[in-house]
């Protein structure tokens, strides 16, 4: 214990060092923290916007395709998405008449990871969250 607390106060700087080191975890843990929320936000306003542009291409079409669901996709895969984990549904397949409701719902598993530090280790853990995204409009395609 004696030699502990000398190589401790050494006068050779070790003190400093063992509190840099300290430091230096202390923000890597941080950093690597920050980053899965950001992401989640980021990948969450990309469905939004799909969800959106989509929908706009229902109302267009009077319902919902299996061809509306492959761009819906596509646009997803462009931006990084993993095509395993996405569903894209809808209650209203086409042909919808005009001024009938119309919805669209897209879901994404995230793989959401988080680290901590223990027992002087860092350690991951790794959770799913689901993404989804739900809108509804009205279809502007009249069918006779």
């Amino acid at each position: 214990m004696l030699a502990i607390k000398r190589f401790i106060r050494d006068k050779k700087g070790v003190s400093e060092a063992i509190g840099f080191l300290a430091t230096i975890l202390l923000l890597m843990l941080v950093i690597l923290n920050i980053w899965p929320p950001v992401k989640y936000v980021l990948q969450e306003l990309v469905i939004e916007n799909v969800n959106r542009v989509t929908l706009m291409e229902m109302e267009e079409e009077g319902g919902f395709t299996t061809d509306i669901k492959n761009k819906a996709i596509e646009r997803l895969t462009n931006f990084g998405f993993d095509e395993s984990k996405i569903e894209v549904t809808s209650t209203t397949p086409k042909p919808i008449q005009w001024g009938n409701e119309i919805n669209l719902t897209i879901r994404y598993v995230n793989d959401y990871k988080q680290y901590s530090f223990s027992n002087f280790a860092l350690s991951q853990s790794q959770e799913d969250k689901t993404i989804e995204v739900t809108r509804s409009s009205v279809s502007r395609e009249y069918f006779k």
